[in-house]
């Protein structure tokens, strides 16, 4: 983590030196003083509570603004009188946090939070704290996908600037959750761009001088690639680096594309290489693939269904895991290991999917009373992952999976064991996994949380 916030470090540098030879213009000036139909709420409503918003004539009505703080705070509605208006951005790095809200708007599921960590130089982060729901926007919390990673980065932060690997200058953080979705995720990196639209050819164009709108150096994430391109888009608009750890996909490896994304993982061409030497090696000429219905997927069953034919290695079964599209139902995933069942010479099979839906196929092994039919050759998306062997300990058994060489980081291991709720209060997203963590031992449902 340490070596990917230096790469990030590095990227900004040469992105900022290209921002500053660029001419074209973004947006244009605003003077908030000329926008009409906008008056302060009145003091004695915001005595009653500590929200700020809005309120506009038109309707006699105050639009308040949603708060994001841990209680998930109720919204209050009261009238009007005209005061100076004081704008709050998102981006400002305070304890609370505001998004606009339209009049008898509902509270709903997910309520957004964020990481944060004050400094000079503001990197965001957008990791996949919460699984991913066909119903809902965000499933239960990742425990090791998710915190940890979020963890990983707060950590590497505070050993950063306790080193002032950067003189006099405090590197924070803005870290939100992307949910195991693309859609979700680019709704949630919007947040990084709204200071660079704000800050246009170096200039601060803010309401007042006490709001000034903090500027995204670099993002770190996200987890997964089909997220990772969205963003990639939408952040080379403004010429913003990002690193991802996790993104694997061949695509991203396109610098005409993706010029201002890079990442500290290699790249799946390396990983169904890898894989295909292990059915050279089990001397194995009749296999299946399952392969999961994303951009990680997709391209790294291409790739292995180009090599396994220069080897003269037939496939049997070729099956995509409901991914993009939504949350499979069981009986999917039984249909799946059905068919696989249909050709039992193809005891070989490679799964290239993540763990959320690796999982559910190892449940429907036991399901189907297929245990021990399957020799796997599983990829880094669900490769030692929780999620996935527990509870399907002897349908996983025997599973030769491929991962990219990871060392441990020097002392996360004791600074993560030693956080509590009270001591850990900057990440808002820690209580639900504590709460999680003890709902499971105890049998309730994760996705309560």
């Amino acid at each position: 983590m340490k070596f990917l916030l230096l790469a990030l470090l590095s990227c900004i540098c040469s992105a900022d030196d290209r921002r500053s030879r660029s001419t074209k213009q973004w947006a244009r000036k605003i003077d908030i003083t000329k926008i009409e139909n906008v008056s302060r709420v009145p003091s004695q409503t915001r005595d009653l509570n500590y929200l700020n918003g809005y309120a506009d004539p038109m309707t006699d009505a105050v639009v308040r603004l949603r708060h994001y703080n841990h209680d998930r705070a109720n919204i209050l509605y009261g009238r009007s009188r005209g005061d100076d208006i004081e704008l709050h951005h998102p981006i400002r790095h305070g304890h609370r946090q505001f998004r606009s809200m339209e009049i008898g708007e509902q509270v709903a599921w997910p309520v957004k939070k964020e990481a944060v960590v004050e400094g000079d130089l503001v990197l965001g982060g957008l990791m996949m704290v919460h699984e991913r729901e066909d119903f809902i926007t965000c499933g239960p919390v990742m425990p090791q996908g998710g915190v940890q990673a979020l963890e990983a980065m707060l950590y590497t932060l505070d050993s950063l600037n306790k080193q002032e690997i950067i003189p006099g200058v405090k590197i924070g953080a803005h870290i939100l959750d992307d949910c195991d979705k693309d859609t979700y995720g680019l709704e949630m990196a919007v947040d990084f761009i709204k200071g660079s639209i704000s800050n246009i050819d170096g200039a601060e164009y803010h309401c007042n001088k006490t709001a000034v709108r903090k500027v995204i150096s670099g993002v770190v994430g996200a987890a997964s690639s089909v997220t990772s391109i969205q963003v990639a888009n939408l952040l080379r608009l403004f010429r913003i680096p990002q690193v991802s750890f996790f993104s694997t996909s061949p695509e991203l490896s396109n610098k005409q594309r993706f010029e201002y994304f890079t990442r500290t993982i290699p790249s799946d061409h390396y990983q169904v290489k890898a894989m295909v030497d292990i059915v050279l090696t089990m001397r194995w000429s009749y296999v299946s693939i399952i392969y999961e219905e994303s951009n990680y997927g997709i391209k790294a069953f291409e790739e292995l269904e180009e090599l396994l034919g220069k080897y003269n290695i037939c496939i049997a079964i070729k099956e995509k895991l409901v991914k993009d599209s939504g949350v499979a139902e069981e009986i999917a995933y039984d249909n799946i290991v059905l068919k696989l069942l249909t050709k039992p010479r193809a005891r070989g099979c490679i799964i290239f999917g993540s763990d959320q839906e690796v999982a559910g196929v190892m449940r429907a092994v036991k399901r189907c009373n297929a245990t021990g039919a399957f020799s796997w050759i599983g990829s880094d998306g669900w490769s030692a992952r929780g999620l996935v062997s527990n509870g399907n300990e002897p349908e996983v058994e025997g599973t030769l999976s491929v991962q990219p060489q990871a060392n441990q980081v020097k002392g996360f291991k004791e600074y993560f064991l030693n956080l509590t709720v009270e001591n850990n209060r900057r990440n808002p997203w820690f209580v639900g996994k504590r709460t999680a963590e003890e709902c499971d031992a105890t049998g309730a449902k994760l996705g309560e949380f």
